[in-house]
């Protein structure tokens, strides 16, 4: 797989089903590096907001 090729996918044979303009052109283990990350950092986002919402609003009856 040649990086400027630009038939080929970015992830190197999946089909980019998230792949931003950003991943193009990184080799797939950076790119896999990098998704790995957001997907991490939103997961812990996730995670804030739920704590935050059940701080103040607990749910009732439980």
């Amino acid at each position: 797989m040649t990086l400027a090729n630009p038939s080929t996918t970015a992830l190197g044979g999946r089909s980019g089903d998230h792949v931003g303009p950003v991943d193009v052109g990184l080799p797939a283990v950076l790119t896999r590096a990098v998704d790995w990350a957001k997907q991490r950092r939103r997961r812990r986002y996730v995670a804030a907001v739920k704590r935050r919402l059940r701080r103040y609003d607990p749910p009732a009856g439980r």
